[in-house]
């Protein structure tokens, strides 16, 4: 007797139902690419795929409907090992005039490819809008972009954020490419490595059905308490000025994901990793102080000084008992975070003063008793955008994840001849904030830095001077360490 085609179903929580939303707007579609110098055969790329979703259940689920429910739930629906078959899809190169110049060199040519199939791919919708959504929806995707001249090929892992955080994507993204380079070398005969994986067998329960009791969110006169006083605190606090004209209402032109990539090499990284270990830092908060300071010189004119941004964990090791870091799902929370930048304070006591912060709301686990609050909120800001500056739906200066750079190493990668890649990273041209930070340690080590930043509201050349501003300021206080 044939497997059913579908073994297990669950609703949508909380969290999880916002980034739903989210990801339909424009916001969350998370996105891993990978440029290769080859053109890798479908079948190789599938038994690739089916490898990785058989040890995580989540990657073989589907947005559905849910019939049951009357107020228009949705679920989760997944789909056994059996019955399953990744979606892979062939879309055209992208067009030579979108990849600048690049005089003939035919590796900087596919990193130039990369970086632009990647931003395209940070634009293109998993579904319709949440409210109309009258169809599954897959999970995880694949896309696969071939140039037969040259002889290579661009694989995009995309991803649902209300399925996949970006630590979700990373380890998927890892054993994707490690599975492929097994699957090139020894072809369509390629043997599978079964994982004993936590999540490999079952849908696992929501994040708010996994935080401890003694940690749980605040009853509902103290959740709207904290929420009004989110929201007079997020009207004080600064963003990035928006471009001239971008304040008239309505908007004519749509929002757009936008990305800078820039490496700090790996003498760079070496020095900074140092600094921040002598100076008692993590990198999240000496990269904050960064951003922080560059900004209030910026907003100077305007005497603003307060900034709010949000750092993004992973709430794994927090539960009780801890998921395995390995989990697929969607179990990452932000910690709100206001700042005062006063004129002269130091680099590297600001970035202790950062670090000192996020250590104590983790010690209250406010990435938990806050957790309903800000999505009470984030639904308020999807209904109403116009209380957001100009309906811009900007809600903090910037987002970087506490828990340090996501691990690319690809020095095992034998078969691939591995270009270059991009990413895990999200498109956050819905709800978010001015740019959002995604940092990736490669080989060397060397410390890769992606921004996302949306367009209209903000210009490439904006955000490149805030950027090399920022970094310039990193690279002075770690020479001066």
């Amino acid at each position: 007797m044939a497997a059913a085609a579908t073994v297990m179903k669950r609703e949508l929580g909380s969290s999880e139902e916002n980034w739903t939303r989210c990801t339909a707007g424009g916001t969350g579609i998370g996105i891993f690419g990978m440029a290769l110098r080859q053109i890798v055969q479908t079948p190789s790329i599938l038994l690739a795929a089916k490898a990785v979703c058989e040890n995580h259940s989540m990657l073989r689920a589907q947005l559905v409907p849910d019939a049951k429910s009357s107020s228009k739930k949705l679920a989760f629906e997944v789909r056994s090992v059996d019955s399953f078959a990744p979606v892979v899809e062939s879309l055209p190169w992208p067009e030579e005039g979108t990849l600048g110049s690049c005089d003939g060199d035919e590796e900087a040519l596919v990193k130039s490819a990369l970086q632009a199939v990647v931003t395209n791919e940070l634009n293109l919708p998993f579904h319709k809008e949440h409210k109309e959504l009258d169809h599954t929806v897959d999970i995880f995707q694949i896309h696969v972009y071939e140039e037969a001249s040259s002889g290579s090929s661009i694989i995009v892992l995309r991803f649902h954020s209300g399925a996949c955080d970006r630590y979700s994507s990373s380890t998927a993204a890892q054993e994707f490419v490690a599975a492929l380079d097994r699957c090139v070398e020894a072809g369509v005969e390629c043997e599978r490595q079964e994982q004993q994986r936590q999540d490999r067998d079952g849908l696992l329960p929501c994040m708010e059905d996994l935080v401890p009791k003694s940690k749980a969110s605040k009853g509902f006169f103290k959740k709207g308490i904290d929420a009004v006083g989110y929201a007079l605190n997020s009207s004080k606090s600064a963003l990035l000025p928006f471009q001239p004209g971008f304040t008239k209402q309505p908007h004519a032109t749509p929002f757009r994901s936008e990305i800078l990539s820039y490496s700090l090499g790996k003498p760079g990284t070496e020095d900074f990793f140092a600094a921040c270990k002598r100076e008692s830092t993590t990198i999240a908060a000496a990269l904050s102080a960064a951003f922080l300071k560059t900004a209030a010189s910026v907003t100077k004119e305007k005497k603003q000084d307060t900034f709010s941004f949000t750092n993004v964990l992973d709430c794994r090791g927090y539960f009780e008992p801890p998921l395995d870091a390995s989990v697929v799902g969607n179990y990452s929370a932000g910690l709100p975070h206001d700042e005062q930048v006063k004129e002269g304070v130091p680099f590297w006591d600001l970035a202790r003063q950062i670090s000192s912060s996020t250590e104590k709301n983790l010690a209250k686990s406010r990435h938990f008793s806050e957790l309903s609050v800000l999505n009470m909120l984030l639904s308020q800001v999807i209904k109403h955008p116009s209380v957001t500056p100009s309906s811009s739906m900007r809600t903090a200066l910037f987002t970087v994840f506490v828990d340090g750079p996501t691990k690319c190493s690809w020095g095992n990668v034998k078969n691939l001849k591995l270009a270059g890649t991009i990413g895990p990273l999200a498109s956050m041209h819905y709800v978010g904030p001015c740019f959002s930070v995604a940092e990736a340690l490669l080989d060397g080590p060397e410390l890769s830095l992606t921004f996302v930043y949306t367009t209209p509201m903000y210009s490439r050349s904006q955000l490149q001077d805030l950027v090399s501003s920022s970094l310039d300021l990193l690279k002075s206080a770690v020479a001066s360490n």
